[in-house]
């Protein structure tokens, strides 16, 4: 009877599934490219084209190899005739600004960009100084006057005095060939959870970040970073990429932390019996994409975890993708290894992402790294008006996964559970160990701009999460026995849903986003975490407001101030009752309520 039941079950989670497929895949009718352009001329009253010019374009979103802050920054200098482009623009309203030594500059806003389409735009500079002119007759021209050209320059920001010129044939615009400038962060903010979603709380961190670009094709990153939560940290944090603008490109990326995760109660113990409070980790990562064929991309490397405590702990996994383009607008892509292989779409994502590190658990008073191996069969489809589609099928291998425990968490830690439970410093949670298990599933998902500053995101999937176990639910919680915890959980076939929507409030500039993941009751761990980050959910209720502060015309920043507020109704929660009559809440996510800010220069 009971097999009868989750047979019915079954068929009923593949009968919702396979409906809402086809009712998205009902949706999916005629695909075209994503992005736009901008492109356009300046020159002079005269007519002249003006060499040199600095163009910036602002507004919602640049596709760049560096990623910026929401709202994003582009710049571009004009070539020798005068012209310009931006390429891959997310379609949008833009506003364009351009600035030339000795001339007034132009602006112009509301500057339309649409999918698939270039829009061009001209400026005439007027003078504000009279430039330099030397008259020469034609015999003073030599040979070697149409290879090179001399510029005078009197700003910095425009940099080139001499400046080979290739030959007609040969040549490229040079608005495609100018470095990004250098990016500064000096920022307060919520910690994240990385690409996988699987990282450690790492509270509201202190960060300093430098990016530098080497040339158009390579840059440099480098960061440090000191966290505020119940396990304090601090990290130093340095990235290489090359062949930012080729189909083949390589990354490497090192991240040192220092690490409190030991407590007065449950602390990480080394041969002696003695507690050890500190510890230090360390994530190496390199990863290389090669383009086999036009249709064809491999992305393959590796990520090293290691943490050195009372006692050695790490993981190696391998990462893999494999990118076929069907077309256009379709993508299926086969990847196995420790997930998070997409580019981070901002510069404070990026930071993130390198920031993470995995969350620390304990078996038998010795150290732990949280780890999955993830195995995924997904198809990316772009719909003609900038949405997008999703069909995926997933594996995920858990191991020494971590559960939250708020409340009672000494009680927990010294009868529960010993050895198996890591009190953080601060005494107001803890993090059980709760072992290994497997997870296979099928998510659809789907993104759609709202008009030019909004957004929303849906995403349904089911599979396998960690649950307590019900016959053994009672009225006033979960009774259970002591260090006897491990029986009581169960793994259990599981729905999720979760949604995203994010608008920016027009005059104000005020970015607000809000996400809420639907679990069942009763649930310890969230369903399918890599296809939860990639769409940016969060468990339960969460609401992230951005605000831009004014700027300062004499200064050349931008400052955005974040309130972060997770878990915002404390849902998720499962009590239990231990045998002393303590009790002690497990949930997949604990509330929090954070606030900081961010400096670009």
């Amino acid at each position: 009877m009971q097999r009868s039941n989750k047979a019915r079950r079954g068929a009923e989670l593949l009968s919702a599934g396979s409906v809402l497929l086809c009712i998205l895949l009902a949706a999916c009718q005629g695909f075209s490219a994503d992005y736009g352009r901008v492109s356009g001329k300046v020159t002079d009253s005269a007519g002249n084209p003006i060499m040199g010019a600095t163009v910036l374009l602002s507004g919602p979103g640049i596709d760049m190899p560096s990623g910026l802050l929401e709202g994003s920054l582009d710049r571009v200098f004009t070539d020798a005739q005068g012209k310009f482009t931006i390429g891959r623009v997310a379609p949008g309203w833009y506003s364009l600004q351009v600035i030339s030594p000795a001339k007034l500059p132009g602006f112009r806003d509301k500057v339309e960009v649409r999918p698939g389409l270039t829009t061009r735009e001209a400026f005439a500079l007027g003078d504000v100084l009279s430039g330099f002119h030397w008259p020469r007759s034609a015999s003073d021209s030599h040979a070697w006057d149409q290879g090179w050209k001399w510029i005078l320059r009197t700003s910095a920001s425009t940099r080139p005095i001499l400046r080979y010129r290739k030959a007609d044939h040969g040549r490229q615009d040079a608005a495609e060939h100018t470095p990004l400038p250098a990016q500064r962060i000096v920022a307060m903010l919520p910690g994240s959870s990385g690409a996988n979603g699987l990282s450690r709380d790492s509270g509201t961190g202190t960060l300093v970040a430098y990016l530098h670009p080497l040339d158009v094709n390579s840059d440099v990153l480098v960061a440090g970073s000191v966290d505020r939560s119940d396990a304090d940290g601090s990290s130093i944090l340095a990235e290489y990429r090359r062949g930012l603008l080729n189909k083949n490109h390589e990354d490497i990326s090192l991240g040192i932390h220092q690490l409190e995760i030991g407590g007065a109660v449950g602390p990480v113990k080394t041969t002696d019996g003695q507690g050890l409070s500190t510890s230090r980790g360390m994530v190496l990562r390199y990863v290389q994409t090669r383009q086999l064929s036009d249709a064809l991309t491999l992305t393959a490397g590796f990520e090293m975890k290691y943490l050195n405590s009372a006692g050695d702990a790490g993981t190696t996994q391998p990462e893999i993708d494999l990118a076929y383009t069907l077309d256009p607008s379709t993508v299926l892509s086969l990847s196995f290894g420790a997930g998070g292989l997409e580019q981070p779409d901002t510069l404070l994502k990026r930071i993130g992402d390198l920031d993470a590190f995995p969350q620390i658990t304990l078996h038998n008073f010795r150290p732990r790294l949280e780890a999955a191996r993830h195995a995924e069969v997904r198809l990316h489809r772009k719909l003609r008006d900038g949405s997008r589609v999703e069909f995926a099928a997933y594996h995920d291998g858990f191991q020494d996964v971590a559960v939250w425990g708020v409340g009672g968490v000494e009680a927990l830690a010294n009868s529960t559970a010993p050895g198996n439970v890591l009190v953080t410093p601060g005494g107001a949670r803890a993090v059980f160990n709760a072992g290994r298990y497997g997870s296979s599933g099928a998510e659809v998902a789907y993104k759609q701009q709202l008009g030019q500053r909004g957004e929303i995101g849906v995403m349904y999937a089911f599979g396998s999460a960690l649950s307590v176990d019900p016959s053994t639910e009672l009225r006033g919680g979960l009774a259970v026995n002591a260090a006897n915890l491990l029986d009581y959980l169960r793994t259990q076939l599981t729905q999720t849903v979760s949604g995203r929507f994010s608008t920016s409030i027009p005059g104000l500039n005020t970015q607000v986003i809000s996400t809420y993941s639907w679990l069942p009751a009763g649930r310890l761990t969230v369903v399918d975490p890599y296809g939860q980050s990639r769409m940016e959910f969060q468990p339960f209720l969460g609401v992230q407001i951005r605000q831009p502060l004014p700027k300062i015309d004499m200064l050349p920043l931008r400052i955005v101030a974040i309130a972060d507020f997770r878990n915002l109704l404390g849902q998720g929660s499962v009590s239990m009752r231990q045998a002393d009559g303590t009790s002690v809440l497990l949930t997949p996510a604990y509330r929090t309520v954070r606030g900081g800010f961010a400096v670009q220069f």
